[in-house]
């Protein structure tokens, strides 16, 4: 695996929302990125016992794009 490769998941942990310049905003109070799916779904078990799922969202990056994961085939 070479180091410049781009991350592969990525999970970001929200927690409500904001006012910044009367605009709302999402409340982001954690990002984790991940190369491998075995780290990724680690991690994604263990912010599961601390966040509920309404908090956590999960992307996977397919073609150089971000699509979001559905939890279920997680």
């Amino acid at each position: 695996m070479n180091i410049y490769e781009p991350y592969r998941y990525y999970i970001k942990i929200r927690d409500g929302t904001v006012i910044m310049d009367g605009e709302e905003c999402p409340n982001i109070i954690g990002k984790y990125c991940f190369y491998d799916k075995k780290a990724f779904k680690k991690k994604l078990k263990e912010l599961s016992e601390k966040y509920t799922e309404d908090q956590i969202t999960t992307y996977q990056s397919i073609r150089g794009r971000w699509y979001e994961c559905p939890k279920s085939t997680l």
